[in-house]
């Protein structure tokens, strides 16, 4: 038989077909979660955290790393969403020490407001390589809506911070 008609159903197609979705493999969610650093891994498999928040598994990349305290070790930015709402912010993780937080996700931050639907591009830029960054000492992430407003979150040594650029 030639074109799309009937077309025959093998075996390996019939076995697919016969699998439950679940039984196919992990979903986005786990993928994504395995995907981050080991350490990184445990927040947000915490129940605190997975009940209100998942990751935002659309954004690309969904996460990014940087010494954002300066204390020599890697931590960590996370694309998430608030379950109940779907909005959209970023889970801000030092890799030591307290003050992991989440701005947008339903929480208001800077001019980010509580949902970073906004947001377009996003990355870590180093101190040394942009010198009109914020005064401190970590890596800075930025924030941006293309071709228009931009900002700079970073940890100052006692909070988080939000540093507007543009509009």
């Amino acid at each position: 038989m030639t074109g799309l008609g009937a077309l025959p159903i093998t075996a390996a197609a019939a076995f697919l077909l016969a699998v439950p979705l679940s039984a196919q493999g992990p979903d986005a969610q786990t993928l994504a979660r395995d995907g981050l650093p080991r350490w990184a891994q445990g927040t947000v498999a915490a129940p605190a955290f997975a009940q209100r928040f998942s990751l935002d598994v659309d954004r690309n990349p969904y996460y990014l790393t940087g010494d954002f305290d300066a204390d020599g070790l890697q931590d960590i930015a996370i694309a998430i969403r608030q379950r109940a709402t779907s909005k959209r912010g970023i889970a801000l993780v030092r890799r030591v020490g307290p003050h992991s937080m989440v701005i947008g996700a339903g929480t208001s931050f800077g001019n980010g407001g509580d949902d970073f639907r906004w947001l377009d591009l996003w990355r870590v830029e180093h101190r040394l390589d942009n010198p009109d960054l914020p005064s401190g000492r970590g890596d800075v992430l930025w924030v941006e809506r293309y071709e228009s407003a931009s900002a700079s979150i970073h940890w100052d040594g006692h909070a988080w911070r939000w540093t507007q650029f543009g509009d």
